[in-house]
């Protein structure tokens, strides 16, 4: 049997909850229970402690309150259990029916011209299946500049979401069960560390907490490696009759891709500023961005020379040089250094309402390269060279301390009796720190994860 949770940075994230079994396999509970776990999409709430009756709680304060909400999505033959994932799931049901270009429009404005509300939660045609942006969106987005891009057919909300925050510089996050938060990372994430693991250190100091029972795991390899990433895009076909800012790029009739460096006009407006024939105007650029390690720490075993190792990353929304560089740059922080997936195992008591999926934390370990002798940190009466990492992940055991409920048509049932729970603990899921620490910069893996 399993009972636990799993939320990630920018991800949906997964669940799995089974009820309780007798000692030849037959499931406890009774028959109405069994049967709500073929009620899809229902909500699953996970509250950190005991609810006596939730039904006197409105069900807003219920998903506030939870430490996990999930829907229920199943499994094929499995009448077991409660299984699926994150809220930010929904996402990725209504796909885009055709290629959109999109004009320039702001982050959100509370309108159906902005990129969250139309493009991503696609309110205007209704599609936003229950979620809505959050109060931190609507507070800020107003102020935000406003910019362009491309949905091509099929793509998922999901996948436009993790454009949308490429675009603007912002990250994302699921708040109170519905609530889709586009923000600075700042405003959504612990940055500043609030806690610390280490190996052999439980106790807490007088700012810090400490991790109780840390323990790491690792795994190192060269598999994905790379010296340069290369991003190829597809840019719209040159139009006489439109008009061009500096960074747009275009495909001339003759296959050659364009980048506008100074602004010109549409028709007649454009008289001889035609791409190919105005240098001051236009500049060639090659049909992918590309970014190169500066200095190449690995050479080949037969001649000496550095190695070459190029990944090339597909970009549906790219239309211009810049995005396909910008993107190759931010790919190439996730691969210029070796795999090293790195995990941390804890079992400190309601872990969620300290260190969540997107913060950061301290952490030591110098034999898994977790330390920074240029930080130190004051940490029980000394100075600690502590690593400073973001959590990709945290997986939870369901425990018998917290509470199951099931929305089933807006009404929570209390399934705790029947779950079959599990010891408490946590494992967060560091995944490679210093493919994420070049220049400082903390860079997200992006939108892909558990579903």
């Amino acid at each position: 049997m399993t009972a636990r949770y799993d939320t990630r940075l920018m991800a949906p994230g997964s669940f799995t909850i089974d009820l309780g079994r007798s000692e030849k396999g037959r499931i406890l509970a009774p028959e109405h229970i069994i049967e709500m776990t073929a009620s899809a999409f229902a909500a699953v709430i996970v509250m950190p402690g005991k609810i006596t009756n939730p039904a006197k709680v409105p069900l807003a304060q219920l998903y506030a309150d939870a430490a996990y909400v999930g829907i229920h999505m199943g499994l094929p033959d499995k009448r077991g259990g409660f299984n699926g994932y994150g809220p930010a799931a929904l996402l990725k049901l209504a796909r885009q029916p055709k290629d959109q270009q999109l004009s320039k429009r702001p982050l959100y404005d509370g309108t159906n011209t902005s990129a969250v509300r139309s493009n991503v939660l696609r309110t205007g045609v209704s599609e936003n299946n229950g979620l809505v942006a959050g109060p931190i969106t609507v507070a800020n987005g107003a102020s935000t500049p406003k910019k362009g891009g491309k949905i091509p057919a099929g793509q998922e909300p999901l996948e436009t979401l993790a454009d949308v925050c490429r675009r603007y510089g912002k990250e994302w996050d699921m708040v109170d069960g519905n609530k889709l938060e586009v923000a600075e990372a700042s405003e959504l994430f612990t940055l500043t560390p609030t806690c610390v693991a280490t190996a052999k250190a439980d106790g807490d100091d007088i700012n810090l907490k400490g991790l109780v029972g840390a323990s790491f795991t690792a795994r190192k390899d060269w598999d994905e490696y790379a010296t340069e990433v290369a991003v190829p895009f597809v840019p719209p076909d040159y139009a006489f009759e439109d008009t061009y800012e500096a960074g747009d790029t275009i495909v001339h009739v003759n296959g050659t891709y364009y980048e506008c460096i100074l602004a010109n006009g549409a028709g007649t407006g454009a008289g001889t500023k035609i791409p190919g024939n105005a240098p001051s105007y236009w500049t060639e650029r090659d049909p992918y961005g590309i970014d190169t390690l500066g200095s190449v720490p690995y050479v080949n075993p037969f001649d000496g020379a550095d190695i070459i190792a190029r990944r090339v990353v597909p970009a549906r929304n790219a239309t211009t040089y810049d995005d396909a560089c910008d993107i190759a740059a931010l790919q190439l922080v996730r691969y210029d250094q070796p795999t090293s997936q790195v995990t941390l195992d804890t079992k400190t008591f309601n872990l969620s309402g300290k260190v969540r999926a997107g913060d950061n934390v301290y952490a030591f370990s110098r034999e898994h390269d977790l330390f920074d002798l240029t930080a130190q940190v004051m940490w029980r009466g000394r100075p600690a060279p502590l690593a400073t990492v973001r959590v990709q992940g945290v997986e939870t055991s369901v425990d018998p301390d917290m509470s199951v409920l099931v929305v089933v048509d807006d009404v929570p049932v209390d399934v705790s009796r029947w779950v079959g729970f599990e010891e408490r603990g946590q494992r967060l899921f560091l995944g490679s720190p210093k493919r994420r620490r070049r220049s400082g910069v903390l860079v997200s893996p992006g939108f892909g994860g558990s579903v």
